[in-house]
């Protein structure tokens, strides 16, 4: 018997095959004592729960660290740092446009601390009138006015459109097309003419803007301009590009019109500048 058990040993092919159990043996126990140590010296260390959230942002999101942590599904003096996914954490707020989040940067800051910085959206204009709730950013995303307060007076409106989308649908955080004349004209107006104060942006008639715009005297003056835009993608872009530069060519022309009607204090309430080298002053 013994010789057979010495011959069986001689086996070179069972030599190895214990040899291989042996090192998946220790291997296994290796990863459950790395992560009990792990687990003891980290993910479940008392001294890296969660006790402080700092948010910095330069609008509402601001010091908002109880809003934050009610987002994220944090709970202070229970989460511990190392068992979170700060990437994932990241997606959850930016999928939160409509709330003004546009980038999130988070950080840890061993023990207790989880920093949050917020890079918020800057809104352009309100859709439809004054008193609604919807705004919009450079991009076309619609967002909540509640988080922009304290600059809703100075934006203009945006009207004369529809959104295609179920009448009861939630808006915030969609992003539409059909505003994109308006908005072009915004920026272009913020960056270089600002002397222009424009009110109200009606998109209601196709290939044209009609703007109404804060005169001297506090006088509401119409401008009609003139924008080609299609919501196909496979056009949009190259039209786009020489609407805006018409454009850009009327906006000066206007500027001059308007220092000229000023200096010669003619009565006018409209501009009609869809006519080529020319406008038409009523």
């Amino acid at each position: 018997m013994a010789k057979n058990n010495k011959s069986i040993l001689k086996n070179p092919y069972l030599r190895i095959s214990l040899a291989i159990l042996f090192i998946c043996i220790m291997i296994v126990v290796g990863i459950i004592f790395f992560k009990y140590i792990y687990a003891e010296m980290f993910s479940e260390n008392p001294r890296f729960r969660l006790r402080n959230v700092i948010v910095k942002s330069s609008g509402f999101w601001n010091n908002r660290a109880d809003d934050v942590i009610k987002i994220l599904g944090l709970n202070k003096g229970v989460t511990n740092l190392f068992n979170l996914n700060l990437y994932d954490l990241r997606r959850q707020l930016e999928e939160r446009k409509g709330e003004g989040i546009a980038f999130v940067e988070i950080s840890k800051e061993l023990p207790d601390t989880l920093k949050v910085e917020i890079i918020e959206r800057i809104p352009q204009a309100i859709l439809y009138n004054k008193k609604s709730c919807m705004l919009t950013d450079k991009y076309g995303t619609i967002m909540d006015s509640k988080y922009f307060q304290d600059v809703l007076s100075s934006l203009p409106v945006i009207t004369g459109f529809k959104i295609n989308e179920k009448r009861n649908s939630n808006y915030f955080g969609q992003t539409i097309t059909v505003i994109k004349p308006a908005l072009i004209l915004i920026s272009i107006v913020n960056e270089d003419y600002s002397d222009l104060e424009i009110r109200v942006i009606n998109l209601y008639s196709p290939g044209k803007l009609l703007v109404y715009i804060l005169g001297s005297g506090n006088k509401i003056i119409k401008i009609v301009l003139p924008f080609e835009f299609s919501t196909d993608p496979l056009t949009s872009n190259a039209e786009l590009a020489v609407s805006s530069r018409i454009l850009r060519e009327k906006l000066n022309e206007l500027r001059e019109l308007l220092k000229y009607l000023n200096w010669k204090k003619n009565p006018f309430t409209e501009i009609n500048m869809m006519y080529k080298d020319q406008a038409v002053v009523k």
